[in-house]
């Protein structure tokens, strides 16, 4: 009676260990596929304060904890979003059971997609005492750079757009 004990013992011991080691390598989570994306495009996206990529890209992440991406381009200020986990089912109450709660099967990430529209690093925060004359400096800086090559042409369609959003509220 006691060998079965022990041999029964041993056999749970294992499977729950088994498992354990599987949770670590984060096979069992539930992940969802979301997309980030930037206009421009082709910003760096850091995750978890790495480079994993650059936009427009699919993530598969875990949905059962938030995640911060920063989004970064050479001539424009950094953005950061966030993708949040919510209820599948707000209307039904079900019961909830520990570990798959803590895999995330009862969560979905919030939005599913991001598309985050960087702005100009040289677009000043106030409009200033001559906004005109400003406005033209900074047209200015746009085409030199648009001219030597440092911004792209797609780049430079958003910038003169940014430009042209702040100043317009003039």
């Amino acid at each position: 009676m006691f060998q079965l004990n022990l041999y029964t013992l041993i056999l749970l011991a294992s499977v729950l260990f088994t498992s354990c080691a599987s949770l670590s390598n984060n096979e069992l989570m539930s992940k969802q596929t979301v997309l980030v994306d930037s206009i421009p495009q082709n910003a760096d996206i850091f995750y978890n304060g790495e480079l994993i990529g650059s936009t427009p890209m699919e993530l598969s992440l875990a949905t059962g904890i938030a995640h911060k991406v920063t989004l970064k381009k050479e001539g424009f200020k950094n953005q950061t979003g966030y993708f949040n986990p919510s209820s599948h089912n707000q209307k039904k109450h079900f019961l909830k059971l520990g570990l798959v709660q803590d895999l995330g099967y009862y969560y979905a990430l919030t939005p599913e997609q991001i598309v985050m529209e960087l702005e100009w690093d040289l677009l000043p925060s106030t409009l200033g005492i001559t906004p005109f004359i400003s406005m033209g400096d900074l047209t200015n800086k746009a085409d030199k750079m648009f001219e030597s090559g440092v911004v792209s042409e797609e780049d430079y369609r958003i910038i003169i757009n940014q430009i042209v959003d702040f100043f317009s509220s003039y």
